[in-house]
């Protein structure tokens, strides 16, 4: 009989062993993926940013062939405007954002 209650203490005691276990595996699961998660959300994040980079770029060289355009004295104005920052500037200080 003591054999038995050993027994089943052991069990009981492997019981809870494994539970532990796979509350560990649960949580490294679960880390693992928070992980995953994060490293798509900076490639995600990378891509946008290197998106919007080359749209900028790209408005800006249009905005400048637009300029070249202009006669003089409307090109003096669009200057100005620019300058209020009314429109989103050509030079170099925007780009770089």
């Amino acid at each position: 009989m003591e054999k038995l209650v050993k027994l089943l203490e052991a069990v009981k005691q492997q019981a809870s062993l494994n539970r532990k276990v796979d509350e560990f595996a649960r949580g490294l699961k679960v880390d693992e993926a928070a992980d995953r998660v994060r490293e798509e959300f900076v490639v995600l994040h990378q891509l946008s940013v290197g998106e919007v980079k080359a749209v900028r770029k790209e408005f800006v060289e249009l905005q400048k062939k637009f300029r070249d355009c202009l006669s003089d004295t409307q090109r003096a104005m669009y200057d100005d405007l620019e300058a209020l920052g009314l429109i989103i500037s050509t030079s170099g200080q925007q780009e770089a954002k």
